[in-house]
């Protein structure tokens, strides 16, 4: 088995990756392609295998997820950004007459 510090590089890295590509963190690991964690363990100078042992529901995994999202810059939505939210949704989106998935993407996108 790999050691700890090489298990959760490759872990953190396989999370940040996949969140880059599809905008949601790895909840399973049979979701990650085997040549992309291939990829990766390579340009980290690692382990691949370590992936089979990086529990992607547990508390490490949670606590890399908020660190590449506070990385990132996002936050929690406050009181505010609702209310502006809110009133862009009202304004702008349900006027237009867009389908719902339509304006959901709009709202993803803000």
């Amino acid at each position: 088995m790999s050691s700890v510090p090489e298990l959760a590089q490759v872990g953190f890295a396989v999370q940040l990756k996949f969140f880059a590509a599809h905008g949601f963190f790895v909840q399973d690991r049979a979701a990650v392609s085997p040549d992309g964690v291939l990829y990766l363990a390579e340009q980290l100078g690692l382990d691949a295998e370590a992936v089979n042992h990086y529990d992607f529901s547990g508390r490490t995994a949670r606590r890399h997820c908020s660190e590449i999202l506070q990385h990132l810059g996002f936050r929690r939505l406050r009181r505010d950004d609702r209310e502006q939210l809110t009133s862009r949704i009202s304004d702008e989106l349900c006027p237009s007459g867009q389908s719902v998935s339509a304006m959901l993407e709009h709202v993803f996108l803000w």
